[in-house]
């Protein structure tokens, strides 16, 4: 998942990323390629226009006033996601632990639970399984491993949900 959020976060600045390799055990080689910046101040007189959006109110952001609890025991990812959320409006409590989330949960149930599925405390369906034991209430998405579409939504059905979603997250919201 890290080269996805690089690539991601390179084309969001125009860039592309490559990767080539010799076959397995051959190592990899990645290319990052960004734009040069023509309007920089020091290559140039005029003052740079700014490229990104003016800044929005919170009654235009996407997921103002959405409260999230987010877990995902590697926080590289867990800090990325919580960014992009938090930048489209969203209140977020970012937890690295199934366990942690859950006392976060219990103690202030949010609007919407993302969840990361393999995780060594607790996996995210049994995290899921405790929510909807302790609070009655469905869960709205779940990130989840590569796996075949039709094996999670055997498993959140099986579990009792009925409104989820096996997408990996997406930073255009």
């Amino acid at each position: 998942m890290g080269l996805a959020i690089v690539k991601q976060l390179i084309e969001l600045h125009g860039g592309t990323v490559s990767a080539e390799s010799r076959g397995e055990g051959q190592g990899a080689t990645f290319t990052l390629t960004l734009p040069l910046l023509s309007n920089h101040p020091s290559l140039s007189s005029n003052p740079p226009k700014p490229n990104r959006p003016t800044p929005q109110t919170l009654d235009s952001l996407p997921l103002a006033g959405l409260q999230i609890v987010l877990v995902d025991d590697q926080l590289d990812n867990l800090e990325f996601s919580q960014f992009v959320l938090e930048a489209a409006g969203a209140t977020v409590i970012g937890k690295t632990s199934a366990i942690a989330a859950l006392e976060a949960i219990v103690q202030s149930p949010p609007d919407l639970l993302i969840s990361d599925i393999g995780m060594p405390d607790m996996d995210g369906y049994e995290l899921l399984h405790q929510v909807r034991s302790r609070l009655n209430q469905p869960c709205l998405r779940s990130l989840s491993p590569p796996m075949p579409e039709n094996s999670i939504e055997k498993e959140f059905e099986r579990l009792g949900f009925s409104n989820t979603s096996s997408n990996r997250s997406n930073p255009r919201i």
